[in-house]
């Protein structure tokens, strides 16, 4: 999956992994924390 495929597949569940865990193990490389903060502003919960 790319980087992508990947932030827009992401379930507020995922999001909730993301913060509480890490991105280490859950993304796949070239993905950062500033697309995850953008993903998050996309999608108020």
């Amino acid at each position: 999956m790319n980087k992508q495929e990947y932030l827009e597949s992401l379930t507020q569940d995922d999001l909730f992994v993301i913060i509480k865990y890490g991105l280490i193990g859950h993304a796949p490389s070239g993905v950062t924390v500033e697309d995850i903060y953008y993903v998050i502003q996309c999608n108020p919960l």
